[in-house]
């Protein structure tokens, strides 16, 4: 539920020196970055964009222009495993055609239980800050991310809904997951707190 988390009513600008970083979600049918930074124990979720369809170089132009409008200081980019696997036609990983381009990039593990990453993503939300503006279309998805209600059975059924939500959703869990070396990284955040949900929902 995207409420427990605070969206601001007017713009969240980058805090100081502290690095954006960004969690990706990738697919064919659409792929969901999340820009936030640590400021404190707060996650500043500072932007959002997913498209469709598009390729690897036309999302490393949105970046960089993102970069030219708001003046962003990136930090590492956090992706799925599934950047580490090997494309057709150019014969490398995405990972790699990333960081060729100077970008720092850590791909994450892949995450077995999904219900870990969700109850994950409900414990952070309370630290979580939102710019009600660019985000807008995130802060959407987030809240409509759901499971199906079973009327036979009377219960939701156990897996998430698989529509356009989805990849937004998984993309902020790929954000939490991250936030660990978030930290190691930059020095900002609450050390014991991330390890302390690590050990609950690694």
């Amino acid at each position: 539920d995207a409420n427990r988390g605070n969206c601001g009513s007017r713009s969240l600008e980058q805090a100081g020196s502290c690095p954006i970083a960004r969690s990706w979600d990738l697919g064919f049918d659409c792929t969901s970055i999340w820009f936030f930074q640590l400021v404190g124990r707060e996650i500043h979720c500072v932007d959002y964009y997913d498209n469709t369809g598009k390729p690897i170089d036309f999302y490393v132009d949105i970046l960089n222009q993102r970069k030219a409008d708001y003046d962003y200081k990136y930090g590492t980019f956090y992706m799925p495993h599934d950047a580490n696997k090997r494309e057709m036609v150019s014969g490398t990983t995405l990972s790699a055609s990333i960081a060729k381009m100077g970008y720092d990039v850590e791909t994450m593990e892949c995450e077995m239980n999904v219900d870990f990453g969700i109850n994950r993503v409900m414990q952070t939300l309370p630290r979580c800050w939102f710019d009600a503006e660019k985000c807008a279309d995130g802060i959407v998805a987030l809240t409509n991310y759901r499971r199906r209600y079973d009327e036979k059975l009377r219960d939701y059924v156990e897996h998430p809904i698989h529509d356009w939500a989805s990849h937004p959703a998984d993309s902020f869990r790929y954000l939490t997951k991250a936030l660990e070396s978030v930290h190691r990284a930059t020095g900002t955040g609450d050390r014991l707190a991330w390890q302390e949900l690590k050990r609950k929902y690694a």
